[in-house]
């Protein structure tokens, strides 16, 4: 028995008996004791042995003949299959021998052990993988075993992976975003197909909403014609954050330029915990010193994504005393001219005391945000002591009228303090937030009588307004001060005031924006820097020629300083510095006075330490 892979087999004729003497004559011609075939097919092979040692002159030729089959099993093959391609992240594949041939029972045993026709492997790097096929049903108790063998080769692309980025959060005001893939392994070249439809390996997007965006990096240099496509996804998230916004109001108008307007904004939208940053350097969402005119705030929420809002803060006047006649409309549009001074008479019979004083009253106006519907409201007056008397308040004459001027009937007033010069008025539906105007008459005859000590002086007046919402623990001060002075032996030029019509104002709204100079002034002021711990520099350019006097007062009237006292031409400018002496942290009024100009103005001075 024989395979056809390996038919080639020694036959051996083995004679016996005679003389011992032989001769050969095999069916293939040949004439040997042995031959060596390769038959293809089952073939039967002859052998006559013939005895030579016998007789061999009388002619008789003993012989004997004998054969033997050579049994070649039909050829047998195998195929292991076309060598495989395979991905490193998916790299299980069946391999399968396929037989054919020989008697048709086979056994297999592949390199890796396996002994069934079909194996499953999952290689992490090249690896060839081979299979020996054994014919079973041939010649089984014979002992030959014919087989073919086969292999294969498993080739592994290197492992490809691709990393989108980390997640991204961007501003919805600011939402473009660039997205890179970046991959790695593989044979190195790539094509990239993102879920947008985009194939670079970058792309840009602006989502308005929260968006998850995935890109598939395929390696294109790995056996691009077994059609084969090794790839790696990786997906990153776009969070946007929701829309920011703000609105702003002013909440309080600034008074006689100075920085004491404030205003507040309200954002919505993002992402709550907001930040604040207005124009003024203030960090909190009320800002309380703002100077007139247009302001920026600027917001941020938790995620840093930012907005802005601006707002007008309206200017109110500095002037707040005024002459007989002057009504509510006539402080709105601005068309009284303020009372600088009350003139007395030195008493003529008694020494040392006011005889006599006019105009016989003045009002004092002021400006008065209602911070709820019911709040309380005083007026305190003072002087720095030259005269022992404050001006009473007349006729309990102390009203609160809305923005058309009309009288607020839902209020309770008493006067209390020294000489009856405090006012005190209770006030029940008011409007919050609405603007309204407080006025207060006083009696200027109630200083006769007053005491100085000679010779007559001029004694400056203050009037503060302070309100209790009942949120705070104590009344707190709104807007500026106003200021009159008592003079001896003068004469009261201050022109009443004309006919008025609300016609001439606009609406008591927060756009709004009101002059600080009274209707004859003709010359502006310019204190610098406000606040100030070192020497504060006062600039202006005379309107006329004159003298020209600036003057520094506490909150209680009393004068601490004399910044200026000299003549003046038209058009001259004059700029004079104040180093500060003697006097304490806190809030102060400069007065300055040339010819008809009058201008008031408050200075806050914070000492060093």
């Amino acid at each position: 028995y024989v395979c056809y892979e390996d038919n080639e087999v020694t036959l051996t004729a083995t004679p016996s008996g005679g003389s011992g003497s032989y001769s050969y004559l095999w069916s293939t011609g040949a004439t040997t004791a042995s031959i060596s075939v390769s038959p293809t097919s089952d073939t039967n092979y002859s052998v006559t042995v013939t005895d030579t040692g016998f007789s061999p002159t009388n002619g008789v030729a003993c012989s004997a003949t004998d054969d033997v089959d050579v049994i070649v099993n039909p050829a047998i093959s195998v195929d292991a299959g076309t060598d495989v391609y395979v991905c490193y992240e998916d790299n299980e594949v069946t391999l399968t021998a396929t037989p054919s041939g020989g008697s048709g029972s086979y056994s297999y045993l592949w390199s890796t052990g396996a002994t069934t026709a079909s194996i499953t492997v999952s290689p992490t790097s090249d690896t060839n993988y081979s299979v020996t096929v054994t014919d079973t049903g041939f010649s089984p108790t014979n002992g030959v075993a014919c087989s073919a063998t086969d292999d294969v080769d498993v080739i592994v692309n290197p492992a490809i992976s691709v990393d989108a980025g980390t997640d991204v959060y961007v501003c919805y005001e600011d939402n473009e975003v660039t997205l890179t893939a970046t991959p790695s392994g593989g044979s190195g070249s790539y094509s990239y197909l993102w879920s947008t439809g985009a194939t670079t390996a970058s792309i840009t997007v602006s989502p308005t909403s929260d968006t998850n965006y995935s890109v598939t990096v395929t390696d294109t240099g790995f056996s691009p014609t077994a059609g084969v496509a090794c790839s790696a996804t990786d997906d990153v998230d776009v969070i946007v954050n929701p829309p920011i916004s703000c609105s702003t109001k002013v909440l309080a108008s600034a008074e006689c330029e100075g920085p004491n307007g404030s205003a507040e904004v309200t954002p919505s939208g993002g992402t709550p915990g907001y930040t604040y940053l207005w124009d003024n350097g203030e960090t909190t969402a009320v800002a309380t010193a703002l100077t007139p005119g247009l302001h920026e705030v600027e917001v941020w929420d938790s995620k840093n994504c930012p907005t802005s809002c601006e707002v007008t803060i309206p200017n109110l006047p500095c002037d707040h005393i005024f002459p007989t006649q002057t009504t509510c409309c006539h402080y709105r549009t601005e068309s009284a001219t303020q009372l600088y001074n009350v003139c007395y008479t030195p008493s003529k019979k008694k020494g040392g005391t006011v005889g006599n004083a006019v105009p016989g009253v003045f009002f004092y106006y002021t400006y008065v945000v209602a911070p709820s519907s019911s709040f309380d409201i005083r007026v305190d007056q003072g002087n720095d002591g030259a005269l022992d008397k404050l001006f009473s308040v007349a006729q309990l004459d102390i009203k609160l009228f809305d923005e058309d001027c009309d009288k607020l009937s839902t209020v309770e007033v008493s006067v209390d303090g020294t000489d009856n010069s405090v006012a005190h008025m209770s006030v029940s539906g008011a409007t919050a937030g609405v603007k309204y105007v407080l006025g207060v008459k006083y009696d200027v005859k109630s200083i006769i009588g007053a005491s100085y000590t000679s010779p007559a002086p001029t004694s400056s007046y203050w009037f503060k307004t302070y309100i209790d919402d009942g949120s705070n623990p104590e009344y707190y001060e709104v807007g500026s001060t106003g200021m009159i002075d008592a003079v001896p032996n003068c004469t009261d030029n201050t022109p009443l005031p004309g006919n008025c019509s609300l016609a001439q104002a606009s609406t008591l709204d927060a756009s709004q924006t009101f002059t600080t100079l009274s209707l004859k002034s003709a010359t502006t002021i310019t204190a610098y820097p406000n606040p100030f711990s070192d020497n504060i520099t006062f600039e202006f350019t005379a309107n006329q020629d004159g003298k020209a006097t600036i003057e520094m007062f506490n909150m209680f009237g009393q004068k601490v300083a004399t910044v200026l006292k000299q003549l003046v031409t038209e058009g001259e400018f004059v700029k004079v510095t104040y180093a500060p002496e003697g006097i304490v942290s806190g809030t102060y009024i400069y007065r300055f006075i040339l010819g008809d100009t009058v201008l008031n103005g408050e200075l806050i001075y914070q000492e060093q330490k």
